[in-house]
């Protein structure tokens, strides 16, 4: 996985979330002072703390959103699970969390200096600014939330590495145009195929966004595949097509594109080109 392009096309969502949460907030402060000011209380340490309590809400609030927007491209991108993008996901959330922290404090005192007055001022922030705290909780809880995520897709039997084919063990034999291709005189390559279907078909089986009814043709597209593929004679015909069917449906699955990968790594030294 390329991590600086994650982590820079999560940071363009970031914008438009963070400006949007902005915009939000403004509004509700607005809303606040508005009803502090008819109720004559506009200088006062209850329109204070009114505010103080949005802005560490709205630190608490916009984090899991920020999670979201890191999960979603992480997973768009391929889902790696190395120890660098471990470390690099773990920085840019807790980034995040510093830089709302930041911002909520800084509002904090800035409404305390408007509208607190007199000479409490430093004692009161002290009293009611408890983003540091806040920030701190939020930080190990998602450093945890990072390692299960990623800790979850390594054990996933979905998540397994991609099987590598080397061109010279599948046995394939061409002797000129039109020439038979011979793939299961090869025991390594039965094997290999055998994972690969294997390994489709538990991803058809827990991929959630498919139709129940596709899903169940697909697995048992999966199902007649190893059948053919425990005959003594497979009938060579057959098995490449429903191996090429079960390869193309999985194509779009995300959690299917190691095996996915490796099939059309296979059926290309047979002559079947996949996109």
């Amino acid at each position: 996985m390329d991590i600086a392009e994650m982590i820079s096309r999560v940071n363009q969502l970031w914008v438009s979330r963070r400006d949007e949460l902005a915009t939000k907030t403004q509004k509700e402060c607005r809303e606040i002072v508005q009803e502090a000011a008819s109720g004559g209380m506009l200088h006062s340490s209850t329109l204070v703390l009114s505010l103080a309590d949005l802005h560490t809400e709205v630190l608490r609030n916009a984090v899991p959103g920020a999670w979201d927007l890191l999960k979603e491209t992480h997973r768009a991108m391929g889902a790696d699970t190395s120890p660098a993008t471990r470390a690099a996901m773990k920085a840019w959330i807790t980034e995040r969390i510093r830089a709302l922290k930041d911002s909520a404090s800084a509002q904090i005192e800035r409404d305390l200096i408007q509208y607190g007055g007199g000479l409490q001022n430093r004692r009161l922030l002290e009293q009611i600014d408890n983003t540091e705290a806040v920030a701190h909780s939020l930080v190990s809880r998602y450093g945890a939330i990072v390692d299960n995520h990623l800790d979850h897709l390594m054990n996933s039997p979905m998540a397994r590495p991609p099987l590598t084919i080397n061109a010279q063990n599948i046995g394939a034999v061409l002797t000129g145009d039109g020439a038979k291709v011979h793939i299961t005189q090869n025991i390594g390559a039965v094997k290999e195929m055998r994972e690969l279907v294997g390994l489709m078909r538990e991803v058809l089986k827990h991929d959630a966004g498919l139709d129940q009814q596709k899903k169940a043709e697909l697995v048992e597209i999966a199902d007649d595949t190893f059948v053919e593929l425990e005959k003594p004679a497979p009938n060579e015909t057959k098995l490449m097509t429903l191996f090429t069917l079960l390869t193309q449906s999985v194509q779009s699955l995300p959690a299917a594109k190691p095996a996915y990968d490796a099939a059309k790594a296979l059926l290309a030294t047979v002559g079947v080109n996949l996109p």
